[in-house]
């Protein structure tokens, strides 16, 4: 079992390359509407639900992604 966090305490957007291979999938995205109480999603593409390959995520401003695996 394994848990990926990806952090971005900027206010812009961030591009993360992506070197482990899966599975991954996503547990946790602070920035989803669920944990900013109903509030449209700020900008910025949607991290994937889960990858099996070396891909990148588009990690959204101020909000954190958790990944699991196993």
């Amino acid at each position: 079992h394994a848990v990926l966090c990806l952090m971005n305490f900027s206010a812009e957007a961030q591009v993360v390359p992506l070197q482990e291979a899966g599975p991954w999938r996503k547990l946790l995205d602070s920035a989803d509407e669920e944990w900013r109480g109903g509030q449209p999603s700020v900008p910025g593409e949607t991290p994937p639900t889960d990858w099996t390959e070396a891909a990148s995520v588009c990690l959204r401003p101020e909000s954190i992604v958790v990944y699991g695996q196993g």
